[in-house]
């Protein structure tokens, strides 16, 4: 797979995967311990899955158009931020 940034959106085709990531820092000792994903208002996506020290989640491009992605981190101590 190939973990280059997408340069040109509108080069993105119907049925075509694509990564999100996100990441973070923090002092708590616990560290960040997953992520989560919120497509076009959809149902949040939860993952521990990791690239180097960036969360992410595999995404199917369904349909043309525009996306909304929110992406939140998770401290045990600090929760969603």
């Amino acid at each position: 797979s190939s973990w280059n940034p997408i340069s040109n959106l509108n080069s993105i085709t119907i049925g075509q995967v694509v990564y999100f990531t996100v990441s973070g820092t923090t002092n708590e000792p616990q560290g960040l311990t997953k992520a989560r994903f919120t497509i076009n208002s959809g149902t949040p996506q939860e993952t521990t899955t990791k690239h180097g020290t960036d969360f992410y989640i595999q995404y199917t491009v369904t349909a043309a158009g525009t996306y909304t992605v929110q992406a939140e981190v998770f401290n045990p101590a600090l929760g969603w931020k």
